[in-house]
């Protein structure tokens, strides 16, 4: 499982006269069970990096552990560096160092006080470490999520519409019609204050504070038509807590700390019964509850992090094809929404376009969103983690209504803008099928269905399509080739066991360079084909003991690898490890631009790389062309900084144009390619390209002549060749 990351929940500055006495006692009253710490004083290598010239120790003086569930919550005195300028203290350095506390300490989170002294009022902190990664959500997007969840709330319990709500649920609106909110101002503080939330994965808090500060925010606002008296944003928020706040996470010290969180900020804490400890979608979590909305980013876990529970499962559209496991927490959110409810999901972008996203296409294929942020594309937002979207529907969908799509693009200014800033369209829910969702301009639509139109996917036209392999264990059955080479110079029995092996980072447009890196490869059977009657152990360690020796420390983490195969020092059987052996165009899967070499040798690689069986050097040419890595970016998911990933059923859709040899154009066309092809491979072996490098002239012609040679195999026009080239 994903290690969590750090995060705040909650930081003020002591009280008057506050003391460690009270500290100790303020930790008792905000986590029910607190036990005496170890009292010892850590410091020295203890201190986190970059903070040694700031804290001189610190002491656990208690520590928390929930009722229900595992872990432990620190409660901390903080010493800070003898000379220290009081006054050059900032907080945030403060907070910064509980933050990192939490994750080295490795505890559910730290409550950490540095004590007033002389010029100094000294600070409590509170920062919990969520069990698995979640999304770190900048302010703004918090504040755009928040505001259309409350937004969607009062629409469907007071009956306004979402445009007379813009102004008064979004910190950007100053001037706004607000005539229907002054007339049903009584009406729309009665919802809110019977209001219904539930945050299905709380993990670090955040989305649960930001909802607080929002609700309460929102009833202050009316009281400009209620009148001010008793209408303050703590009693407002209080009430909130105490009442209509409900929430669950996996971790029990994540709620715990939130718990104490709300405690420490608005001296209130959810009703009983109201905070849960376990999944909502295993664990029978809040079943028969119904809630008016919810607002949540549930955990960003791949497949094969959770296969533990995937037999429990099975309900759900999205188990069908393997999806993460935010998919599943979106289709559990509307089943839990009451028949007026609404939900607010927080989610990653690549479920519209990646095919373990199906499933959860179908089920809003069937019930239509409200809205869909792609924000994919957009620069990335101070704090973010991935791209991201935001998905936003009702219990009972509007099959007639249409549905908002914002699609961000450079000129993106912020998400409260979202609507001023990218103009927003809409599409009709019967365009939202199971087909991959890509918001795009109509002319790069038809661009693509131009390419598409005389072509036949990859799959069909070349040999196989493959990842790369899967060792279970890489720091055991992955070397450096200086090691390899003293193995097979000791034991030549096993040099040819010892094989070429490849990172996705190594594989460079046109050019594999030398191997750095050998695979220890032996496969399911590779044991029982030689050892005869031989003991299984004894054979291996009189046949290969160097190779035996090399693997010995890991043979505890090897035998549990769930894709190992009939010994601990086998790899998983796979029918296609002969491609690795023959010719094979491989192709790196984190990719700023679709790019592949050859290799004509055997060639290992792992599974951050897919492999085309065959060595076509058409098909080479054609795959590091313009036109190709346009199709590559359309369809994949993007990542942060400009990448992009690149999955083996993506490859084998993309359009190879067919060929026709008795056309003499087309036919010259192809030659012209595949000489290309070879020439540029030829350029970069002699000539490596490098980071900061540029290409040869020569090579720099190559591509510009074979650019325009696949322009023309597929008939671009001058306005079609520049959507490509500005893509």
């Amino acid at each position: 499982m994903p290690k969590g990351n750090p995060s705040l929940l909650y930081s003020a500055p002591c009280e008057e006269g506050f003391d460690s006495e009270k500290f100790f006692l303020l930790a008792r009253s905000v986590f029910s069970n607190v036990s005496a710490g170890d009292g010892r004083i850590r410091s020295g290598r203890r201190i986190p990096r970059g903070f040694k010239s700031l804290i001189s120790s610190y002491k656990i003086i208690g520590s928390h552990s929930p009722l229900m569930g595992c872990g432990r919550i620190d409660v901390a005195l903080v010493k800070l560096c003898p000379g220290v300028e009081i006054t050059a203290v900032k907080e945030e350095n403060i907070i910064r160092f509980v933050e990192a506390c939490a994750a080295s300490e490795e505890c559910g989170g730290v409550l950490a006080c540095v004590p007033p002294s002389e010029n100094w009022r000294g600070l409590i902190a509170l920062a919990v470490s969520s069990p698995v990664k979640s999304v770190t959500v900048p302010p703004e997007l918090m504040d755009f999520i928040c505001a259309e969840g409350l937004k969607m709330y009062i629409h469907k319990s007071c009956g306004l519409s979402e445009a007379a709500l813009d102004g008064y649920v979004s910190d950007d609106r100053i001037l706004f019609d607000d005539s229907l909110v002054r007339l049903h101002a009584a009406k729309i503080d009665e919802a809110l204050a019977s209001i219904r939330f539930c945050d299905l994965a709380a993990s670090d808090g955040k989305i649960v504070l930001a909802v607080v500060e929002k609700l309460a925010e929102a009833r202050v606002k009316l009281g400009k038509y209620l009148g001010t008296s008793g209408r303050g944003a703590a009693r407002f928020a209080a009430e909130f807590i105490r009442n209509g706040l409900y929430a669950t996470d996996c971790s029990a010290t994540a709620l715990d700390a939130l718990r104490a969180a709300l405690m420490l900020k608005y001296d209130a804490a959810p009703a009983e019964g109201h905070f849960v400890w376990g999944s909502v979608l295993v664990d029978g979590v809040m079943d028969g509850e119904e809630f008016s909305l919810v607002v949540s980013k549930p955990p960003h876990v791949r497949g094969e992090h959770f296969t533990s529970i995937k037999p429990l499962l099975g309900g759900y559209a999205s188990s069908q094809f393997g999806a993460d496991l935010y998919c599943y927490y979106v289709e559990k959110a509307a089943s839990m929404l009451s028949p007026d409810g609404s939900a607010v999901m927080l989610i990653s972008n690549k479920w519209m376009r990646s095919r373990y996203g199906e499933g959860l296409r179908r089920f809003f294929a069937l019930r239509p969103p409200r809205m869909v942020a792609d924000l994919g594309s957009a620069p990335q937002m101070t704090g973010s983690a991935m791209p991201l979207c935001v998905l936003s529907f009702y219990k009972e969908a509007v099959h007639d209504e249409p549905v908002l799509v914002i699609a961000a693009d450079g000129a993106w200014n912020g998400l409260p803008r979202a609507r001023a800033s990218v103009q927003p369209y809409v599409r009709g829910a019967e365009e939202l099928g199971e087909t991959p969702w890509n918001f795009t301009e109509a002319d790069k639509k038809s661009l693509e269905e131009k390419i598409c139109e005389k072509s036949v996917p990859l799959a069909a036209c070349a040999g196989g399509v493959y990842r790369g392999v899967l060792t279970g264990l890489n720091e055991a059955f992955v070397i450096d080739a200086a090691e390899a080479e003293e193995i097979a110079s000791a034991e030549p029995e096993s040099a040819s066991m010892l094989v070429p092996f490849y990172t996705g980072r190594e594989v460079k447009r046109y050019y594999l360079p030398p191997a750095k890196k050998r695979l220890i490869f032996m496969p399911k059977g590779y044991t029982d084909r030689r050892r005869e009657l031989e003991a299984p152990d004894r054979w291996f360690a009189a046949h290969h003991p160097e190779v035996a020796s090399r693997l010995a420390p890991f043979e505890r983490r090897a035998a549990k690898r769930r894709d190992m195969g009939d010994y601990w020092w086998e790899l998983r059987s796979c029918k296609y490890y002969g491609v690795f052996e023959r010719g094979k165009l491989i192709l790196p899967v984190i990719t700023k631009r679709l790019s592949a070499a050859a290799s004509e040798s055997p060639a290992y690689v792992n599974d951050k790389c897919c492999v085309i069986e065959g060595c076509d050097w058409f098909l080479l040419a054609l795959l590091n062309s313009k036109v190709m890595d346009y199709i590559f970016r359309a369809r994949s998911p993007e990542l942060l900084n400009g990448y992009f990933e690149l999955r083996t059923s993506v490859l084998s859709s993309l359009p190879i144009r067919r060929v026709n040899m008795e056309n003499a154009a087309q036919r010259a066309l192809m030659e012209e390619i595949t000489a290309a092809g070879k020439k540029l491979s030829e350029l970069y072996a002699q000539d490596p390209p490098g980071k900061y490098k540029k290409i040869s002239p020569e090579a720099s012609e190559t591509e510009r002549l074979l650019d325009r040679a696949v322009y023309k195999l597929y008939n671009l026009s001058a306005k079609e060749i520049k959507l490509v080239e500005n893509n």
